[in-house]
């Protein structure tokens, strides 16, 4: 039996939507159903007040955002449902790390995998400019900001952000290339990351960590330089 009485709106991110409105139930013990799109999902369910429920709905990930209109079915009764998917953008990088052996005055390549577990399509950064520094820098900030044994986390915080500071930087550039202009959901590719060290990282080798805006992820990036720079060959560009 259909209801015509009873709007109900559910709003959120595809994995936690909950509703606007309060569902009176007319039978109870009876599984709540929401169907959209041809498929069912089950409902979760939380009491309010002496004789009504709110209802809480996980949808797949990667549900289109927007306005779905939808019905909830209770028992015999079965009421109009509108779904209001906010957007919820997740890239996941594969690996999440990026590690590799870079020479100043050289281009160093690596592909990485990336698949698209949100709802929300992104374009592919270009070219940008990543500050690197020593690899042991964020672990001796740490030490030196929550050593102190006072000091609240507020003031920590901003110690770790002043030790960073002072901590050694080098920039250079990285450029990200693929097939596609944007990633729509659902979908993965590959992605080839380019970085080139500048002459001036010449006289500076060990591990130097940064962090590569990847169709917004962040991933750690470590370049590796070495203490000798080797001859280049005619295939270095």
């Amino acid at each position: 039996m259909s209801s015509d009485k009873v709007q109900l709106s559910f709003k959120g991110p595809p994995n936690r939507l909950v509703s606007e409105s309060v569902l009176r139930l007319a039978e109870t013990g009876r599984p709540l159903v929401l169907e959209l799109n041809g498929r069912r999902y089950r409902l979760g369910v939380r009491k309010a007040g002496s004789d009504g429920v709110s209802l809480r709905l996980r949808l797949p990930e990667n549900t289109p955002s927007g306005t779905h209109a939808a019905r909830v079915h209770a028992g015999e009764q079965s009421y109009d449902a509108s779904v209001e998917v906010d957007e919820k953008p997740r890239f996941v990088v594969e690996p999440a790390e990026i590690h590799l052996a870079a020479s100043p005055g050289r281009a160093t390549v690596t592909t990485v995998r990336v698949r698209n577990a949100g709802n929300v399509a992104r374009p592919l950064e270009g070219t940008q400019t990543v500050t690197f520094r020593e690899a042991g820098a964020i672990g001796r900030g740490v030490r030196k900001a929550f050593g102190e044994e006072s000091g609240d986390i507020a003031s920590r915080l901003i110690e770790l952000g002043r030790q960073l500071d002072s901590e050694p930087a080098r920039q250079a550039e990285v450029g990200c290339k693929a097939d596609f202009d944007s990633l729509e959901a659902g979908a993965e590719a590959n992605v080839q990351v380019r970085v080139r060290l500048s002459d001036e990282w010449k006289g500076n080798p060990g591990s130097w960590s940064g962090q590569l805006s990847l169709l917004g992820a962040s991933v750690g990036l470590t370049v590796d330089v070495p203490g000798k720079v080797p001859k280049k060959s005619n295939q270095d560009t």
